[in-house]
């Protein structure tokens, strides 16, 4: 599942960032790291930015990119 398929106020963990070259330096300095805890908080009402809750603090985040962060976990046992 990639993180514009999370529904609003689960949480997740990120499993993989298949973007490549400065989009995905971009994602990782903004804290999008594998293993990372991730919710989503709130979409604009034109869908895009998405905004998130991932370590280094609220992000807006493009769905084009957003389609690229794969998470799972649900929010099962991620307290």
């Amino acid at each position: 599942m990639t993180l514009i398929e999370l529904p609003h106020g689960q949480e997740a963990m990120i499993s993989e960032v298949r973007a490549e070259g400065a989009l995905l330096a971009k994602l990782l300095d903004m804290g999008f790291f594998p293993g990372r805890k991730i919710e989503v908080i709130r979409q604009a009402p034109l869908l895009d930015p998405l905004w998130v809750r991932v370590a280094s603090g609220d992000v807006g985040i493009r769905r084009s990119e957003a389609m690229l962060i794969e998470v799972g976990g649900g929010s099962c046992g991620l307290e």
